[in-house]
């Protein structure tokens, strides 16, 4: 069987990889990946959170970027799993 799609492989890789990054108080401080899938970006727990004073803490500002493009995702954390990470 043969199909034919204007969508290439590299277009649907595009579109459901992420690349996230993490501010704290204006600046950088985390970045790393996410993908795509129909309830979400998923990510590991390290990426998006960090420990203060031996307390786990979520970075103020999670934002997407949909990798080899310039659309920048705002995100917000639904779970963390700090045992699975």
């Amino acid at each position: 069987m043969s199909c034919n799609s204007s969508v290439t492989d590299k277009e649907i890789y595009f579109k459901s990889v992420f690349e996230i990054i993490c501010k704290q108080d204006g600046r950088f401080d985390s970045v790393g990946t996410g993908f795509k899938t129909k309830n979400g970006v998923y990510t590991n727990a390290h990426i998006v959170s960090y420990t203060q004073l031996d307390e786990k803490k979520v970075y103020e500002q999670i934002s997407a970027v949909v990798y080899g493009t310039d659309t920048i995702i705002e995100m917000e954390i639904v779970k963390i799993d700090h045992v699975k990470d």
